[in-house]
């Protein structure tokens, strides 16, 4: 009868250790599993995109997905940028535009910087097909242009702070 007692105590106490590693493991398996969707999602977000189009090198985060501080001109130049790095590689000069797409919001009261020197509303960009024309230029053979892009809602406007999802492009023109 002590025997039975016995192993009855010690099949309940295996029990209870299989469900303790059950649980532990179950909970590991979903831990590993939110920090790979956060990792992923955090590279989508801030990882440099680079590629090769027409003999132009092309580093870009082509997503801008942030909600937008009501500021100043002056507060909003500190804020956080985007940077495009373009390489014309041929052995011609040629000419390129960064492009700005909305993708949800209207654009009219956010105020954008360019290279930390142009500041301007959105609206007052040329707008072609959706795309707000942020840079329309000419990049010598073998040369590289950095440019950094920064956006903020403007002062002036009397609205709270909005989330923006905007597209960037560069496209190379023949």
């Amino acid at each position: 009868m002590k025997k039975i007692n016995k192993l009855k105590k010690i099949n309940k106490l295996n029990k209870e250790i299989l469900d303790h590693v059950i649980s532990a493991t179950i909970f590991t398996i979903l831990l590993i599993g939110l920090a790979i969707v956060i990792t992923f999602k955090y590279i989508e977000s801030n990882i440099q995109k680079v590629y090769v189009d027409k003999g132009f090198t092309i580093q870009i985060n082509p997503k801008i997905s942030k909600t937008l501080g009501v500021l100043s001109d002056l507060e909003g130049l500190n804020e956080k940028h985007n940077t495009i790095n373009i390489t014309n590689n041929n052995n011609e000069d040629k000419e390129y535009q960064i492009l700005l797409t909305p993708l949800n919001e209207n654009a009219e009261d956010i105020r954008i910087a360019l290279d930390k020197n142009i500041i301007r509303s959105a609206s007052n960009f040329e707008k072609k097909e959706n795309s707000y024309i942020l840079i329309d230029s000419v990049l010598p053979a073998s040369m590289t242009n950095l440019h950094t892009i920064t956006m903020w809602q403007d002062k002036k406007v009397d609205n709270k702070k909005i989330n923006v999802d905007f597209q960037l492009e560069v496209k190379i023109l023949d």
